[in-house]
Formats: structure tokens, C-alpha cells, sequence
């Protein structure tokens, strides 16, 4: 059996289930970051238009910059932004659903449940300190992960500063011998 010159020779292989998982976990896991991100967004209304949603960003451009310039980070960086807009968007969730609950409770109930007396004002300061958590979280978490990106990027830029500098140390000490 002769071929034909034009003919090519081609060689396929398959996808194994492996690889499909990989890509399924590569493309799906921001896909739901993503998702759970805009949900919260959208049951945050004016709150997560204006402020959670910009902070959001801020995550994903943080860990798209440090996945840029650190090449060799791409797979722990992506990681950390797709855990961290997760869990940012997961604790904004339930601090406002604990601040449902609480909306409807009375002094009157928080005596009656706890069987000590407190203040006519207790029922009110509860629903105040979730409120300030809520502040807190929906700010402090997004500049603690651009921090932990910064961060990453100087000790990386001092990592590879000192590497340098051992290396020519090195090739000093190896032309003098």
C-alpha cells in the first residue's frame, strides 16, 4: 500500500476525563465566583451597585495584575481571587440575612429569650453592630485582599532583587578560583 503525497499524516488524542475536569474546574469555578458575585450584587440593590460591586472589581483587577506580572503565581493567584470574591460575597450574604432575622426582634423578645434584663435600647443596638459589620466587611475585605496582592508583588520584586545580587556573588567567587 502506497500513500498519496498529498495525504497527511494526522494524530488525534483524545480528552480524557482528566483534562475535562481541569477545564471544567479552570472555566467553571471564577463562572460561579462570578455568579454568586453578581447575586449578591443585585440583593444588595443601591448598596451593591454602588459600593460592592466597584470593590469587586478592585478583586478581580487585583488578582488579574498580580496574575500578569507574577506568571508563575497565574494558578495560586487565581485561587485566591476566586476563594476570596466568594467569601466576600458569602459573608455579605449572611450578615444581611442575620440582619433580617434581627430587624423584627424586639427588647422585649431579647428579655424574654436571654431571662436577664436589658436595656430598652439593646434590641436596636444589636441590629447596629451587624449593621457596622456589614460596613466593615463590605470595605476591609476587598483592601486586605489588594493589600495581600501588593504584598505578594514586593516580596516577589525583593525575592528576585536578592537572587540577583547572590548570583553575581556566585559568578564572583567562580571567576576567581
Amino acid at each position: 500500500m502506497k500513500r498519496k503525497q498529498n495525504e497527511r499524516i494526522t494524530y488525534k488524542e483524545c480528552m480524557t476525563r482528566q483534562d475535562i475536569s481541569k477545564y471544567a474546574k479552570a472555566i467553571g469555578f471564577p463562572l460561579v465566583a462570578f455568579a454568586v458575585n453578581i447575586w449578591t450584587i443585585t440583593n444588595f440593590r443601591a448598596f451593591g451597585t454602588e459600593l460592592i460591586a466597584p470593590l469587586s472589581a478592585a478583586i478581580w483587577v487585583a488578582g488579574l495584575v498580580t496574575g500578569l506580572i507574577l506568571p508563575s503565581h497565574r494558578r495560586t493567584t487565581l485561587n485566591e481571587t476566586v476563594i476570596a470574591l466568594v467569601g466576600y460575597s458569602v459573608v455579605l450574604m449572611g450578615l444581611r440575612y442575620a440582619l433580617q432575622l434581627i430587624s423584627g426582634v424586639s427588647t422585649e423578645m431579647l428579655i424574654a429569650s436571654y431571662g436577664q434584663i436589658i436595656s430598652l435600647t439593646g434590641g436596636s443596638a444589636v441590629q447596629g453592630y451587624i449593621q457596622n459589620i456589614l460596613w466593615i466587611s463590605a470595605i476591609m475585605v476587598p483592601i486586605g485582599f489588594i493589600g495581600m496582592q501588593a504584598k505578594k508583588l514586593v516580596q516577589f520584586r525583593r525575592l528576585m532583587a536578592k537572587n540577583k545580587a547572590l548570583d553575581r556573588i556566585r559568578s564572583i567567587r567562580e571567576t576567581n578560583r
